[in-house]
């Protein structure tokens, strides 16, 4: 498990940095409630695609669901060769309350890099 930084842009510019993904990994959000938007972006140098899942611990399942169901969380394929950009408009919602952490996992980890950006 990696604990990501996010990093800040600014009117002064930012160089951003990239780290490899582990199959899990989380972050710290250090902007909360409705104002907090975050950029994360994924770059798959790899051969093979990776389905980026970003947890979501808070949304009540529905009937008959389970803690599986991936119906509360966000799934992204980044498929081999490409990258994505992915907006959390909403942080809160994957803040897990007990750990204050977003987690988010990895399909494939070969070559694959992480930037997370905050901005609000």
């Amino acid at each position: 498990m990696t604990l990501q930084v996010e990093q800040a842009p600014s009117l002064t510019g930012l160089q951003p940095t990239y780290t490899a993904v582990a199959a899990t990994d989380t972050w710290a959000p250090l902007s909360r409630g409705s104002g907090a938007r975050y950029l994360l972006h994924v770059k798959n140098a790899g051969a093979s695609p990776d389905i980026v899942t970003v947890d979501d611990p808070n949304t009540v399942l529905p009937a008959g669901g389970s803690g599986a169901d991936a119906a509360r969380d966000v799934a992204i394929s980044v498929t081999n060769a490409q990258e994505r950009f992915i907006l959390i408009d909403n942080v809160d919602r994957f803040v897990n309350p007990s750990t204050g952490l977003v987690t988010i996992t990895h399909s494939f980890q070969t070559s694959v890099t992480i930037g997370i950006f905050r901005i609000i």
